[in-house]
């Protein structure tokens, strides 16, 4: 790939040196550049990129995007922009081809439950014929490859190529995992969902939002950018949930769907029972209603 095509749709301020020049990758993370790659330095919380910019040139890299000055470039190519974390996003789904396009992506938020939605959606469509992988706390799943979670929801590069894996792999969907971290720090940014899940917010994580508000604005980036991406989109959110009942009313998804126990739910749970070793309930839809009982005890897991 050419490293102006990589760049198309970043928020470029101006660039120094030539564009037409091929590159092998993206990447954030110095100690992974090879020659031919393109480092971007993003300000992290204990770290900044543009610390590492001279070892990434001494390493072969192709092109440096950044948002300062200050430094020389030798051979490589700079490039100035707004914002180097949407930057690193759009690069990287550029350089693997908008992988996300390509499967159903369906991205789970909340405090609680994102991981037992997550494997209980994948074993879902597998068991409707439909493969899928899964990127989560617990492990990345990746066609017939499973490899140990670094962190609940990657960084933007790693998400695009492990997409671009599944979609090599022949999977039809991804299922993800969305931190309100990576939400905050735009690593879903360049990810086209389907369907964006709600689970429930609960005080966690104040020590980097600051404030329940600000929790509650991270967590509602994944439906404004379900809105705002090349799909039509679609919201499940739990009413029961004072924030995700608000959300229901600041959310505009072409589809919402919401559930829980409140009366006005469009899947409402009643008449459930909590035994040993399993728990029933009745799911009311108004397409009619059944019984369901599974092999998860507790109230907590009829909301997922």
């Amino acid at each position: 790939m050419l490293l102006k095509q990589l760049l198309e749709g970043l928020p470029m301020v101006h660039s120094e040196g030539p564009l037409e020049r091929s590159v092998v990758g993206v990447t954030a993370d110095s100690r992974r550049l090879s020659p031919g790659m393109v480092f971007v330095a993003v300000p992290g919380e204990s770290h900044d990129g543009h610390d590492f910019i001279s070892t990434a040139i001494d390493r072969g890299a192709a092109a440096v995007i950044c948002e300062r000055n200050g430094f020389s470039s030798g051979r490589a190519t700079k490039v100035k922009v707004t914002d180097a974390r949407v930057a690193l996003a759009a690069a990287a789904a550029n350089f693997h081809g908008h992988p996300s396009r390509k499967l159903k992506v369906i991205g789970v938020t909340g405090t609680n439950g994102k991981t037992t939605v997550s494997f209980m959606i994948k074993h879902i469509l597998e068991a409707a014929g439909v493969r899928a992988g899964l990127l989560g706390t617990i492990r990345y799943e990746i066609g017939d490859r499973v490899l140990p979670a670094q962190r609940t929801t990657p960084e933007s590069s790693d998400i695009q190529q492990f997409m671009a894996q599944m979609v090599r792999a022949g999977c039809d969907a991804c299922v993800m995992e969305v931190s309100s971290h990576a939400l905050a720090q735009k690593r879903v940014h360049g990810v086209d969902f389907d369907l964006g899940i709600f689970t429930n917010l609960t005080q966690d994580h104040l020590d980097f939002h600051g404030d329940m508000e600000n929790y509650y604005e991270a967590k509602k980036q994944l439906f404004t950018s379900i809105q705002q991406g090349t799909k039509p989109g679609a919201a499940v959110l739990n009413i029961d949930d004072s924030f995700g009942s608000r959300l229901a009313q600041e959310t505009s998804a072409e589809v919402q769907f919401t559930y829980g126990f409140d009366e006005s739910a469009k899947l409402r749970a009643t008449e459930f029972q909590l035994g040993h070793g399993a728990t029933t309930f009745t799911a009311e839809t108004a397409a009619g209603s059944f019984v369901v009982t599974m092999p998860l005890i507790g109230r907590h897991n009829i909301y997922n």
